[in-house]
């Protein structure tokens, strides 16, 4: 039976060709966006690393061109900007960073170990990040007031690329190098995501921040950690109280959960419009594949009947023309489904890929590529066969 499907799409194959181009495109779009989706879900419910319920992020712009401008004074101003910002009313902890958890920017680079290396995102921070962002510890301690003048200085990894440098063994009072200089690990934390809970996991290696140093540069921003129920009039008070201590400085205030919800508007704005883009495209193809189904069964109504004049049954007739267009369906999917098994292979160029994400997208994308094709093909064939054989065989 599917010897003989195949003969008959073979010698159809310069009016299915179209046709199977259309199926395996959208096949491609449609494995495209369910593992953008899946991927995205499956980030969702993974730990955050850190908590933002009840922290508001304070701007601070010395307004200066550059960290060159960076000098004792300045520095001095940021340690008593801290200090301020740890006394206010409501506030339990506070911290400064150079970015943000939510923040629509990043520094990159590499760390090594040895022969090993790893691709990182770099956090800078003061002391007290743990107890205001509530960072579950995973090995060793977080740095403090303790690491001041350390040699070489301080630093904390997340698990993630604690395991890739040291593969499973103790991290902590190991020296790393990062930018041509050395730095000790006193602390292991849980994964980190800054980038929001859509984001995938990454590796994260948090310096410590001398706030009150001329030597480092200023952290960007402070985050403060204020008691529940604080209302939204605490912005006010916010820069009341700090904008004396450092004047002729821009300070502004947000709590982090507003950065959070433009994060994942911004994440999900591509997803959306991938998903109307699939949409229409699905819609497109199915009309095609109406188009095309109907005409090919309708010039076929003399064969078919023919059948029918034979002695298959009605059923018979209508499971052959499907059972065509599954074999038309698989030969398209087919070379598109070898070019997506190859995605794993990306992971060397820094794709990661979870098996079962991408094993649930194919399966998704074969579902709803082969419910179009027969939603497509149903009524056509249907319809054809219901003709009586001796009209059919007298159809022109």
């Amino acid at each position: 039976m599917i010897r003989h499907l195949l003969k008959l799409v073979w010698h159809r194959k310069r009016s299915t060709g179209l046709l199977m181009l259309e199926i395996a495109v959208s096949f491609l779009v449609v494995f495209t966006i369910a593992l953008f989706a899946l991927r995205a879900g499956s980030n969702w419910r993974r730990p955050l690393g850190f908590e933002w319920q009840d922290v508001w992020a304070v701007e601070v712009d010395p307004n200066t061109t550059s960290d060159a401008e960076w000098g004792p004074a300045e520095a001095a101003r940021m340690r008593s900007l801290l200090a301020e910002a740890r006394g206010l009313p409501h506030v339990e902890a506070a911290a400064g960073m150079f970015i943000i958890p939510y923040e629509l920017s990043w520094a990159n680079g590499d760390v090594r170990h040895g022969q090993r290396r790893a691709e990182i995102y770099i956090d800078e921070a003061t002391d007290g990040l743990d107890a205001t962002m509530r960072m579950p510890l995973v090995a060793g301690r977080f740095f403090g007031p303790q690491d001041e003048g350390s040699n070489p200085p301080v630093a904390v990894l997340n698990r993630r690329l604690a395991r890739e440098l040291f593969d499973g063994a103790d991290a902590v009072g190991q020296v790393v190098n990062w930018a041509e200089h050395d730095y000790r690990v006193v602390g292991v934390v849980e994964d980190l995501r800054q980038a929001g809970e859509l984001s995938s996991p990454a590796n994260h290696f948090i310096v410590r921040m001398a706030s009150g140093d001329a030597k480092s540069r200023p952290p960007r921003q402070l985050l403060l950690r204020v008691a529940p129920g604080t209302p939204a009039t605490f912005e006010q008070e916010v820069l009341t109280r700090l904008a004396p201590v450092v004047p002729g400085w821009s300070l502004g205030v947000q709590p982090l959960s507003h950065l959070r919800h433009t994060r994942l508007q911004l994440s999900l704005v591509p997803l959306l419009a991938g998903g109307v883009v699939a949409g229409f495209l699905l819609l497109m193809v199915g009309l095609g594949l109406l188009g095309v189904l109907w005409q090919n069964v309708t010039r076929r109504t003399r064969e078919l009947g023919l059948r029918r004049a034979a002695g298959a049954s009605r059923a018979a007739v209508h499971r052959q023309v499907l059972l065509e267009l599954v074999l038309i369906t698989s030969l398209a999917v087919a070379p598109a489904l070898l070019l997506v098994l190859q995605l794993p292979l990306l992971s060397s160029l820094g794709f990661t890929l979870e098996p079962g994400v991408l094993v649930a997208a194919v399966v998704t994308a074969l579902l709803v590529i082969y419910a179009l094709a027969m939603l497509c093909g149903f009524y056509p064939s249907r319809m054809a066969t219901r003709l009586p054989p001796a009209e059919a065989l007298r159809w022109e």
